[in-house]
């Protein structure tokens, strides 16, 4: 019979092997990563990749994940979701995200400057028309019992505060127009760069698809802790299709079987097929 020395002696072992395979492993991906990143990382010099951008993880029985946050996401957030319809009481051109997000947010501190003056003028106009009314129906009242001289001066009066009230009620519609005018404008703006960050999207989707198929072809034999049985995944958080306008962008998901990355490693497969047989989610 073991003895408990043996038995507890053993257990460290156990432990111990367990650790080293784990070491390996976590080696294993950080050179694939490493060697993702520096493919991925020229796609797009306008928006910046790096290590905060890509995650990895090993899911025991499963295979290894690649995670990349969307790169897009900050002009997603300011571009795409950025809603401007509300009440208040062929190829883009090359630009880099830091103009995109300037250019954004100068559109959009003038508009809610210009929203912020729209809803003064709106309480200063309801204001006067409640003073007008008030001052409408005291007069109103005085006709009523007036006569003579008094009652002309009354009745002037009275002509003059409806003058003003058509008056301040045109005004009011103009600024209206104008508003509404400078909202379709800035919405007219804000879907142009909606269409240019959606283009930037699909290029870079393109792109990452040949890149992460080149580096698994040659550096996929890296990850010699992995079972040749498991996989090895993709995922584009946040770059899939959109669902709704107020919703998160779905994720893209990229699985290859280790087996077929080996063959691609040694020549039995190439780039494209390799690409073709991985199982996609958009």
């Amino acid at each position: 019979m073991m003895s408990r020395v043996s038995l507890k002696l053993l257990g460290l072992l156990l432990i111990s092997s367990a650790a080293n395979a784990d070491t390996g492993m976590n080696k294993d991906i950080d050179l694939l990563e490493g060697a993702l990143q520096a493919s991925i990382a020229g796609i797009d010099k306008t928006v910046h990749i790096g290590a905060h951008n890509l995650d990895s993880l090993y899911l025991p029985k499963q295979g290894v994940v690649y995670t990349l946050s969307n790169p897009y996401a900050h002009l997603i957030n300011g571009a795409l979701h950025f809603n401007f319809d509300f009440n208040v009481g062929s190829d883009a051109p090359v630009i880099s995200a830091e103009d995109v997000v300037g250019h954004m947010e100068e559109e959009q501190r003038h508009y809610w400057e210009m929203q912020s003056r729209m809803h003064q003028e709106r309480l200063e106009f309801q204001m006067e028309m409640k003073e007008y009314e008030r001052e409408l129906k005291d007069m109103t009242f005085e006709l009523e019992s007036a006569k003579g001289k008094n009652r002309d001066e009354i009745e002037k009066h009275l002509e003059e505060l409806q003058a003003a009230v058509e008056e301040g009620k045109k005004a009011m519609e103009q600024a209206e127009r104008e508003f509404q005018k400078a909202q379709k404008q800035q919405n007219s703006q804000m879907q142009q760069r909606n269409q240019q960050v959606q283009l930037r999207m699909q290029s870079f989707v393109k792109a990452f698809e040949g890149e992460v198929a080149y580096t698994l072809c040659r550096f996929g034999a890296a990850l010699k802790s992995l079972p040749d049985d498991q996989y090895i995944s993709f995922v584009l958080k946040g770059m899939g299709a959109e669902v709704a306008h107020t919703e998160p962008r779905d994720n893209l998901v990229y699985v290859f079987r280790k087996e077929d990355v080996l063959k691609c490693v040694i020549g039995q497969l190439n780039e494209e097929s390799l690409l073709e047989g991985a199982a996609k989610a958009r």
